[in-house]
């Protein structure tokens, strides 16, 4: 785990000085409170965390932000990918308040495939986040990163992917920006 709880940050490749502070201000925040609390609360050993730096290119046209599970958590026999996405600066996950991510769940079927929106976002006043065109667009991400890292087609063994994502205003419209395992269990 640990997503949200450590630092990103910005540097300008062409001033060393910069690359050096990004480097500090990533490798601290190892010790930020959320993240010592989360170590703590799940007995991790603090003398065995490393922090990783992951370099990429900056997307400045992003609108949206996302991440999406490769499975519906809701139901194992109606295999799905379940997205949640917000306007850029908003919380996908609403851990900054009272804020609402619109969430998407894409069956995956092998005889058909369709979605329906479960909610719409608190930060776009009612409006839709991410296009239809552009909700097919993800899926089919989705559905190659999901079938290489668990080799389950239909995503109902619990075996998934937890994948973030860009929405940009030009095309290509999708960025993947990372991608980890994740399990689901159903009740």
């Amino acid at each position: 785990n640990g997503a949200g709880l450590y630092r990103s940050t910005r540097v300008s490749p062409d001033k060393p000085g910069d690359v050096a502070r990004g480097l500090r201000e990533v490798w601290a925040s190892t010790w930020l409170w959320a993240a010592f609390e989360e170590r703590e609360y799940y007995r991790i050993d603090h003398h065995t965390v490393g922090m990783a730096i992951l370099i990429q290119q900056s997307i400045d046209d992003d609108i949206a932000n996302g991440v999406a599970i490769t499975a519906n958590p809701f139901s194992q026999g109606n295999p799905g990918f379940f997205i949640n996405s917000q306007l850029s600066g908003g919380s996908v996950t609403g851990a900054k308040g009272e804020e609402v991510p619109e969430q998407v769940l894409y069956y995956t079927y092998d005889t058909g495939r369709g979605f329906q929106r479960l909610s719409r976002s608190s930060r776009a006043k009612g409006g839709i986040i991410i296009e239809d065109a552009v909700v097919e667009e993800l899926v089919a991400h989705l559905a190659k990163i999901h079938s290489a890292f668990t080799g389950d087609p239909f995503g109902a063994s619990g075996r998934a992917v937890d994948v973030e994502f860009l929405i940009r205003s030009e095309a290509p419209k999708v960025i993947i920006v990372q991608a980890r395992p994740y399990t689901v269990t159903w009740s």
